[in-house]
């Protein structure tokens, strides 16, 4: 089986899992390199998952929301978007929605629908369990709609902005 996605700051891989008897391995590409990845994981509870990949044992919390995954661990949380592979091999995001990663508050909202952006500029953060998450644009673009203020309280998932490419 094979995936696809782009994390928040744009940066695209590709997770390849062949799934063995005792485990699996999980081929990682990115700019041109792979890497195989020996990975089992086994449920802890809440979302958390007790991943071991090449020996290192880690809980990870794992957050699904429409086309996106959150991975959270040691302190840090990452976004990845699915996207989709078009003719020429390269990858286009099949939405253009930004989601909180966490449930908390918004305490920036950095830029106004109509606004154009650039890739990997923060367009709002959200503060959970006392860090701050920013989501950036994934993408150059224009902010189509904001959905979110300053403030507000917001749900894991929660759409937040929505891009249009300019």
């Amino acid at each position: 089986m094979k995936r696809q996605f782009r994390s928040s700051q744009g940066q695209d891989i590709e997770f390849a899992v062949d799934a063995g008897l005792h485990g699996h391995t999980v081929t990682v590409s990115s700019d041109g390199t792979s890497k195989a990845i020996a990975v089992s994981a086994r449920p802890v509870g809440n979302g958390d998952w007790l991943i071991e990949a090449d020996g290192i044992v880690r809980c990870i919390r794992i957050t699904t929301a429409a086309d996106s995954v959150w991975l959270s661990a040691a302190g840090r949380t990452g976004r990845w978007r699915r996207v989709e592979v078009v003719r020429g091999g390269k990858a286009k995001e099949t939405d253009h929605t930004l989601r909180a990663p966490m449930t908390g508050r918004v305490v920036l909202v950095a830029v106004q629908s109509g606004e154009t952006v650039v890739k990997g500029q923060p367009l709002v953060v959200v503060e959970a369990m006392k860090m701050e998450h920013s989501v950036r644009a994934p993408h150059d673009g224009v902010v189509a709609k904001l959905l979110c203020s300053l403030g507000q309280l917001v749900e894991s998932g929660q759409e937040l902005a929505e891009m249009a490419t300019a």
